[in-house]
């Protein structure tokens, strides 16, 4: 599994509210439509909110984005207490059961349709 797959997989498992991956860079807009979505979530009763972020996030000026830097837009915009969580520190131990072996399955059947669907996004955006 490739680590873009990994972040997708992980963005769906999580039920995350904003990612942020190197293949498609944010606008110089990433931070307001972030703090959108994560209000969003609130707004409807979610008490907490996942943002995910790759190794290797960029805006499209090629700008990195990194875990600190989104941490301070939550809680300087939001007025929200955030925390970061590396994910490396924190990975499930154990035998795969069918459940997670399930799991990937919907995962890359998810991760396929998101990049079909990216790629003719961008196809017509640039014609």
């Amino acid at each position: 599994m490739t680590w873009i797959t990994k972040a997708i997989a992980s963005c769906l498992a999580t039920g995350s509210d904003y990612v942020l991956v190197p293949e498609f860079p944010n606008d110089e807009t990433w931070k307001d439509k972030m703090c959108k979505s994560v209000k969003k979530g609130r707004d409807r009763g979610k008490r907490m909110s996942v943002i995910l972020i790759a190794e290797g996030a960029r805006d499209t000026k090629g700008n990195h984005i990194t875990a600190d830097e989104v941490k301070t837009v939550i809680e300087e915009e939001l007025k929200m207490e955030a925390r970061v969580t590396i994910l490396g520190h924190i990975q499930r131990g154990g035998t795969p059961c069918f459940y997670d072996r399930l799991l990937v399955c919907v995962a890359h059947a998810s991760v396929g349709y998101f990049y079909v669907t990216q790629m003719v996004l961008r196809a017509h955006k640039w014609e």
